[in-house]
């Protein structure tokens, strides 16, 4: 399951609830992969994310959420080997998860 350049455009509780519903949706074994901004604190590169953060609160109810949101998120949901890695193009990271068998 691909969910790409979405998260950031709602709030935490939205997030949290959709990953819950997509988790109902993946088959044991499968997977789900998430394309967005991560802060930041979030990107060993260096790479600049601070005021596209901040342009997106000024018009809109989203945000950039961190890494450890989505994996508190996605375990709660009940996936496991949880990842993150940042991605050459600016702004992205890529997070993978897996259902258990």
């Amino acid at each position: 399951m691909l969910v790409a350049n979405l998260c950031r455009l709602y709030p935490a509780e939205d997030v949290r609830l959709l990953i819950r519903s997509l988790s109902e949706r993946t088959a044991p074994g499968g997977g789900i992969v998430i394309l967005d901004a991560l802060p930041d604190v979030d990107r060993p590169n260096g790479g600049s994310v601070g005021l596209y953060a901040l342009g997106l609160a000024l018009r809109s109810a989203g945000e950039v959420h961190p890494f450890s949101a989505y994996a508190t998120w996605l375990f709660d949901a009940g996936y496991v080997r949880i990842e993150a890695e940042t991605l050459g193009i600016p702004e992205l990271s890529l997070i993978r998860a897996t259902r258990p068998e």
